[in-house]
């Protein structure tokens, strides 16, 4: 048997998610403005960041 395993009846609503926007943070809005200009200045300066950093999967645009 699972322990601490919550199950629903057939009447009972699953909880609803409810998304976070961290889009509307103080932070991500100044990375969002200032990160294009810190990698413009990075390459004019022939400097990269870790190879983790740049991926696709951790793009803000």
């Amino acid at each position: 048997m699972l322990q601490g395993t919550v199950w629903l009846s057939s009447h009972e609503a699953a909880p609803q998610h409810t998304r976070h926007r961290p889009e509307q943070t103080l932070l991500y809005q100044i990375v969002e403005q200032y990160y294009p200009r810190f990698l413009a200045q990075l390459a004019a300066e022939d400097r990269t960041l870790l190879a983790f950093s740049t991926s696709p999967s951790h793009r803000l645009d």
